[in-house]
């Protein structure tokens, strides 16, 4: 009998346990809740501070615009120095000087504090001087390593031997960075600051060439003149701007750097050209060229950099004092509205960057 009455209580335990594994878990809640522990902890830049960091930046860089090749020796031009029928010697095509100019950039950022969010502005000026370049060619009847092309506004190649050719170039690069970001670390040594915003751009660029032709020419005749060819182009644009920082710390103050952004940039061009011939022996001028275009469009513009930083704290770490040296290079798409019909050529620039900030 106890055996029986044994048995009997083991049985209705099991059924009681394997009844209650089979019941549903009811939660208490199905509404997804923010996480009350920290995730990806923000950084700030001091301790106890107003949050507001300052930043200079000089920029040693050469801008170059693509598509602005102006002159080419080594190209038959089936006139009387350059019969059709002479094989050309080797020569070179010419484009502008583009040298390394300096420019700075000044921003400002303010920690607003919640979630470690961060607004930040940056301004970066690059107006370079003159560059000048210059090709000479001594033609003799018959030879062939005369002929020097010229490119008018329609883009076409203008069979025009020259003995001279001179170029001139000068940019005048504003722009303006606004960013809303969050700095924060995904490791103990790795941080990155994703970040949005808008960037806004005014670039003016003058291009000017000057020819002297040789005056054995079927388009001129036996006529030498001056040709002056002047391009100039401005820009404003607007447009949405994404990008992330990184940096991999080695420690507490050095560490390497990775900066990215691209844009899509909502740009108007204003196109003006004007060509102008001089008759060397009678002065007398004509317009050959004078007109201009509105070009409205979007461009395309990508940013990337990297280098090393060091930063330390001071003054019980309610000040930060940081440096950056590196490379950067941008690359703005379709920029190069010169040549006008079906040509173009992207803008880049690259160079050093060094950088010093205050934060506090």
């Amino acid at each position: 009998m106890k055996k029986n009455a044994y048995a009997l209580g083991t049985l209705i335990a099991l059924t009681q346990v394997l009844a209650a594994d089979q019941a549903p878990v009811v939660l208490e809640s199905s509404v997804l809740k923010e996480p009350t522990s920290v995730i990806t902890p923000s950084i700030s830049p001091v301790q106890d501070g107003c949050g507001f960091t300052f930043s200079a930046d000089f920029i040693w860089w050469k801008s170059q615009l693509a598509g602005t090749t102006y002159a080419g020796t080594g190209v038959q031009d089936g006139n009387v120095n350059v019969p059709s029928f002479t094989n050309p010697k080797k020569g070179r095509l010419t484009t502008p000087n583009y040298n390394f100019q300096p420019g700075f950039k000044l921003g400002a950022s303010y920690d607003t504090s919640h979630d470690g969010w961060d607004l930040a502005a940056t301004w970066t000026w690059l107006n370079g001087d003159e560059n000048r370049n210059h090709l000479d060619s001594k033609p003799q009847l018959g030879e062939s390593m005369t002929g020097v092309t010229v490119t008018p506004v329609t883009g076409a190649l203008a069979t025009v031997p020259v003995l001279k050719a001179s170029s001139e170039y000068e940019q005048r690069f504003n722009v303006l960075d606004l960013e809303l970001g969050r700095n924060f670390f995904i490791s103990h040594r790795i941080a990155l600051r994703p970040f949005g915003g808008l960037k806004t751009a005014w670039i003016t660029e003058d291009l000017l060439l000057h020819f002297t032709t040789t005056g054995n020419s079927a388009l001129l005749g036996s006529q030498t003149y001056r040709i002056n060819q002047h391009r100039h182009q401005h820009m404003w644009g607007l447009g949405m701007r994404g990008g992330i920082n990184s940096v991999w710390q080695f420690n507490n103050n050095w560490g390497v750097y990775g900066d990215f952004a691209a844009t899509a940039l909502w740009s108007d061009f204003h196109v003006r050209v004007k060509d102008k011939y001089t008759n060397a022996t009678t002065g007398a001028e004509f317009k050959d060229a004078h007109t201009g275009v509105t070009i409205t469009q979007v461009n395309m513009v990508f940013e990337a950099g990297m280098g090393l930083t060091y930063m330390t704290w001071f003054s019980n770490d309610q000040y930060q004092f940081k440096f950056k040296a590196g490379w950067e290079e941008q690359v703005w798409l379709n920029f190069n509205n010169f040549t006008g019909l079906n040509q173009s050529g992207n803008l880049t620039l690259q160079g050093l960057t060094l950088m010093a900030s205050l934060g506090f």
